[in-house]
């Protein structure tokens, strides 16, 4: 639904052709800039006695120029806007990096400790995996204050040289058999930088791409971060399912040195993705900040006087809206790892056996349906005007809320059409909760200390629910044997997200009441 504000400028008489482009160029406004569009053509025609639609009409029947607004197209085609997409691929490539880790857990396993039962070896590497979740609130803030004070794109290039030269190191590691104990250090030490530089790359590149936004295009924007962190996913899981596959590499190479290719790959990707993002143009909103004064930062060596808010001080000020934002960002890790991480293993060992390639597999679809859809909600998002990010995730909340539960009973069928059914209708609804989740994170705080903030918050929620989601779900089923138990885990921090987001708007009202 399209708000009344944007259709004001299309009145009857307008050819259908000219009037139609009008429209669609339209869209691409927002409705404050419509609104003050018309206002001043209305005061035009009528100074000059013609009627407001021909106002926006010239003479061949093409769209007046100066009244004219850049599509989203020719916004994304400019030059200094380029660097949106720059953006997305680093946030992918940077995803590609921490996922490799856990695709190739159960190889590290064997690799990095001491001859033991398997299965206790693949548990201690999980603990190794969320280890990073543990640091990426620490990441979150100190990549969030150095973005309020450096700028966006400098943290961003920061976050992407981490990661990159921890993934390398970790491909060139000695094994335990070479050096014992040493390698399990060194391991968890590469794994705890990952997680330091994601806890502040994933914030990161939501403010960048929210605040790079044109107007009224915040919000798809916005869904470009988690769908771009998606397909750094399954890059990752179409990348070590090649190297495992025995057509390409048998097993006695990939456990001699073919893990390590895929973790030293990092090294072109990494500096592709720094040389992308070196051309990207700082966020507008920063630029903005550091001319008035508003923001702390550096821009052309130029240092503004007042320096990015403390942790003290972001938790003393805004306490109570990091604590509703933390809230609000829970559904999305626990369902997201609930859905894509624990559940190939839980159909594949857990209940009436799945093969694990049609798990993952089916898996890897649904990630690459994510990857079309949350684009999707968020411009429905912004079509719909302010209230529409609420609108999406509200309704997102309550489908995980209620279906969940009744999801994992086709989950755990063993029935192929079953699962698959039941795991699109996750994939729907998870989407509707993240496409527009992005943009509102980002304005729920203030530009001169949002990277800070959101970093936290996010991070808090992510290390809290993101590390621990798989092995809570696996610990509910054993303990319950109850299969449906997962689904239980999302249906209550859906809740916890419902319950935030009202928490949110009574903060929102009492603020504006001051």
């Amino acid at each position: 639904t399209i708000p009344r504000g944007r259709l004001r400028s299309l009145t009857p008489g307008c050819d259908f052709a000219p009037g139609l482009a009008h429209f669609l160029r339209s869209v691409f406004q927002s409705d404050d800039e419509v609104m003050a569009s018309n206002s001043s053509v209305a005061e035009g025609s009528a100074a000059r006695k013609e009627p407001l639609h021909q106002m926006h009409i010239q003479k061949d029947g093409g769209l007046n120029p100066a009244l004219a607004r850049p599509s989203l197209r020719e916004y994304l085609s400019s030059k200094e806007n380029k660097a949106i997409m720059a953006v997305s691929a680093g946030n992918a490539l940077e995803w590609y990096d921490f996922a490799l880790f856990g695709f190739l857990a159960p190889e590290l396993s064997q690799l990095f400790f001491p001859p033991m039962d398997s299965a206790v070896a693949l548990m201690h590497t999980f603990l190794v995996f969320g280890g990073a979740f543990v640091v990426r609130p620490v990441g979150g803030v100190v990549m969030g204050m150095y973005s309020d004070m450096y700028g966006r794109k400098a943290a961003l290039q920061l976050s992407l040289v981490v990661m990159a030269v921890a993934t390398v190191m970790l491909g060139l590691l000695p094994t335990y058999d070479q050096v014992g104990s040493m390698a399990t250090l060194l391991l968890v030490a590469c794994r705890l930088a990952q997680g330091l530089s994601v806890g502040g790359q994933y914030s990161g590149a939501m403010v960048f791409l929210v605040e790079s936004a044109p107007p009224g295009n915040d919000k798809l924007f916005g869904s470009i971060c988690f769908a771009s962190g998606n397909s750094g996913s399954m890059l990752g899981a179409a990348v070590v399912a090649l190297f495992k596959s025995t057509g390409f590499m048998d097993k006695v190479t990939l456990m001699d040195y073919g893990w390590r290719y895929p973790f030293i790959a990092s090294a072109g990707l990494g500096v592709a993705g720094y040389f992308l993002t070196a051309k990207a143009e700082e966020s507008p909103h920063f630029k903005k900040g550091i001319s008035s004064g508003n923001l702390a930062g550096l821009q052309d060596q130029a240092r503004s006087s007042l320096p990015p808010p403390s942790i003290g001080q972001l938790l003393q000020e805004q306490g109570r809206r990091i604590l509703a934002v933390t809230g609000v960002s829970v559904l999305a890790p626990a369902a997201f790892y609930t859905y894509y991480i624990f559940l190939p293993a839980f159909q594949s060992t857990m209940v009436t056996p799945t093969p694990y390639w049609n798990a993952s597999s089916m898996t890897t679809f649904m990630l690459f349906i994510s990857v079309l859809l949350m684009p999707i909600v968020g411009r429905s998002a912004d079509t719909m005007g302010p209230g529409g990010a609420e609108w999406w995730m509200t309704r997102g909340a309550i489908a995980l809320a209620v279906a969940s539960p009744f999801l994992f009973i086709g989950l755990s069928s063993g029935n192929y059409f079953m699962s698959f059914g039941a795991h699109f209708l996750a994939t729907v609804a998870l989407c509707a909760y993240t496409g527009p989740l992005a943009a509102w994170l980002v304005k729920a705080f203030d530009p001169s200390s949002r990277g800070g903030a959101l970093g936290l918050a996010w991070n808090i929620s992510a290390a809290a629910i993101g590390g621990t989601t798989p092995a809570l779900a696996t610990y509910l089923v054993e303990r319950t044997g109850w299969n449906i138990a997962p689904g239980l885990f999302v249906t209550a921090a859906a809740c916890v997200s419902l319950s935030s987001l009202l928490l949110f708007g009574h903060i929102q009202v009492n603020s504006r009441s001051r």
